[in-house]
């Protein structure tokens, strides 16, 4: 959903980015670009500016939501590839248990005073619980 509520916010800042590159705009700035043609035929400097708009918006978005969403997800690939036997780790349900057996698709996570243990997919595994040593 957040993805696509940014997809339509950056075409909508294209498309009226462009729009000031096209001429559609009102009928006095369309009589005024008409009088001022005859003076030069290349576009001026507001055109380009209204076109960098949008690219500038963009790069903000990518150097704010998208890059930082990516390391984030691959750091959480990484964490999950690392997992071995014997590691504590918490689930998004917020379980902390003992891993005791590592599967293709999930692991068996010991948990509780009376060593429960139960079946977690692997996508379920939150974080790593790491111990500090004093």
């Amino acid at each position: 959903m957040k993805k696509v509520l940014i997809l339509v916010l950056t075409l909508g800042m294209l498309m009226l980015g462009l729009s000031g590159c096209f001429g559609y705009g009102t009928a006095a700035q369309q009589q005024a670009a008409q009088g001022s043609q005859a003076q030069a035929q290349q576009p001026g400097w507001t055109s380009y500016l209204t076109l960098l708009v949008p690219i500038l918006f963009i790069v903000l978005m990518w150097l704010f939501l998208i890059r930082p969403q990516r390391k984030k997800e691959k750091k959480a690939k990484e964490m999950l590839k690392t997992l071995t036997v014997g590691d504590e780790v918490v689930t998004i349900s917020g379980v902390v248990g003992r891993i005791v057996q590592v599967k293709d698709d999930g692991f068996v996570i010991e948990s509780g005073v009376d060593r429960t243990k139960f079946r977690v997919k692997r996508w379920a595994v939150q974080e790593k619980v790491v111990h500090e040593s004093n």
